[in-house]
């Protein structure tokens, strides 16, 4: 009984002596460092609005107004919906796509093209539980128009989009 005792009065002064920490060295104010160790070519990218990308096509995917969270737009394959691919193009360094992925054989993969090179985005994962993950499907070195096409790899598998970056 003793020992139980010192044991939850051991945390009980750990923890107040970590808030006691956290209170002394919190800040207010923070500055972006200039130095960073992956560079800085992904600290302009954004969730672009669909209005945003020229000549937007949803092609087989059914849009929503509604994302995930405070994401603004879901751009959802269904089962059997076809494959006509998302098309548009943009102005930018890159592409970036936030998705949903599931530890689940009924999400499928997509193919992101742009200018000609195409990525594929898994959306069967393991472990995975349907929230939101990010994969850059393209980058170059400079600005310039980027024309991009989305379509799934098997149109008889599920795919969710909740964002479409742009870099």
């Amino acid at each position: 009984m003793f020992i139980g005792f010192v044991r939850r009065f051991s945390i009980i002064i750990l923890s107040r002596a970590r808030q006691k920490n956290e209170s002394i060295n919190k800040s207010n104010s923070y500055t972006i460092p200039s130095k960073t160790v992956y560079g800085t070519e992904y600290s302009t990218g954004s969730i672009a609005s669909l209005s945003e990308l020229k000549n937007f096509n949803a092609g087989s995917f059914i849009q929503t107004d509604r994302g995930y969270a405070t994401l603004p737009y879901t751009l959802k394959h269904n089962v059997g919906e076809g494959n006509i691919p998302i098309t548009f193009s943009t102005q930018g360094k890159g592409i970036f796509i936030v998705y949903s992925a599931k530890d689940d054989s009924s999400f499928g993969n997509i193919n992101v093209t742009v200018n000609g090179k195409t990525s594929k985005i898994s959306g069967n994962k393991l472990y995975a539980w349907g929230v939101p993950e990010a994969y850059v499907a393209y980058i170059q070195n400079n600005s310039g128009i980027l024309d991009v096409s989305i379509n799934v790899e098997n149109s008889g598998t599920e795919f969710t989009i909740w964002g479409i970056g742009v870099v």
